[in-house]
């Protein structure tokens, strides 16, 4: 998605403008977090007894919470 996004700009004319550089660079934040996070979430897994393995669910949504990418809506 991130590389879309580039060609994108890339193709517009604006790679270079200052609020493009700045999303591009908060896309790319984003996708090092998610897997950061899923790494993370992997290793601090555990064997459920049928044998399947359960990453630590929570492990992700403590890492991506603070940064704001799990934006809840506002009822």
């Amino acid at each position: 998605m991130t590389g879309v996004a580039a060609l994108a700009a890339e193709y517009n004319g604006v790679e270079h403008t200052l609020h493009a550089r700045e999303k591009l660079t908060i896309l790319i934040s984003w996708a090092e977090e998610a897997y950061a996070a899923s790494i993370g979430a992997e290793v601090e897994g555990k064997k459920h007894p049928s044998g399947v393995w359960l990453p630590d669910i929570v492990k992700v949504c403590a890492q991506q919470i603070p940064e704001g990418i799990l934006e809840l809506p506002v009822a």
